[in-house]
């Protein structure tokens, strides 16, 4: 498939997180490094070894482009991104009926300021033929394949989680890190993300092991999240 894309393009451009599949991809393109852009989002919080990481691939890759995002000013103004959003506690909630005890966001709100709205901006500035995603079958809806005249291509989307490891662990030397063996969230984004139930458990897991201090932060958020959300349920009682 990887050939057949290049076939059709002089160049693309691969959004790359720095998870395990994004790098599975990014080393599967290696014969055609002189064609590829490989654009990652700075979400402006982010941690030290997915820096440390991006600073390899920088050095590896003819063409590497730094997109900015901002969390730390978009959490000041909108709180934290969670799954399930008890609307009393977010900006306009508090306007309306008072303060709460912490303040939260849709994480799609979230997302889109700081990852996705950073990345449509780059395609309307620069109109590349040719966008490549390292999306999974196992993990997603497949996203269209064409839009706004670009075409997008999933050149893993068959693989399973054993081909991606299988890969890696042939290619991907010291590029691989502690988080990539995590079961989500291997991009680890963002330092202060409050969302994504399910991979909650393994992240603080991890955030025990490689940032006690962050990890009391964040469990302390929970503590109080949590709270929040069960109030709001706890008014359905009635509905037993």
């Amino acid at each position: 498939m990887v050939e057949e894309i290049f076939q059709r393009h002089k160049e693309v451009v691969l959004f790359y997180s720095g998870g395990k599949d994004s790098l599975a991809l990014l080393l599967l393109l290696k014969p055609y490094w002189e064609r590829v852009t490989v654009v990652w989002v700075d979400t402006g919080n982010q941690f030290p070894e997915v820096l440390e990481h991006m600073a390899k691939v920088a050095a590896l890759v003819p063409h590497f482009i730094k997109l900015k995002g901002d969390t730390p000013g978009f959490l000041a103004k909108n709180g934290f991104p969670v799954d399930v959003v008890p609307t009393r506690a977010t900006t306009f909630g508090q306007f309306a009926f008072g303060p709460t005890q912490t303040t939260v966001c849709n994480r799609f709100e979230c997302c889109n300021a700081n990852l996705w709205g950073p990345m449509q901006a780059f395609l309307f500035a620069t109109k590349p033929t040719c966008v490549l995603r390292a999306d999974r079958q196992t993990e997603r809806v497949k996203g269209p394949s064409q839009e706004n005249g670009i075409e997008f291509c999933f050149p893993i989307w068959r693989w399973t989680d054993e081909q991606v490891w299988e890969f890696l662990r042939l290619e991907a030397g010291d590029l691989l890190q502690d988080r990539h063996f995590m079961k989500h969230g291997t991009s680890l984004d963002c330092q202060t993300c409050m969302a994504y139930n399910e991979e909650i458990p393994e992240r603080l897991e991890y955030l025990a092991a490689h940032h006690p201090k962050l990890h009391e932060q964040t469990v302390t958020f929970f503590k109080s999240y949590k709270s929040l959300v069960a109030s709001e349920l706890e008014k359905l009682e009635v509905l037993k």
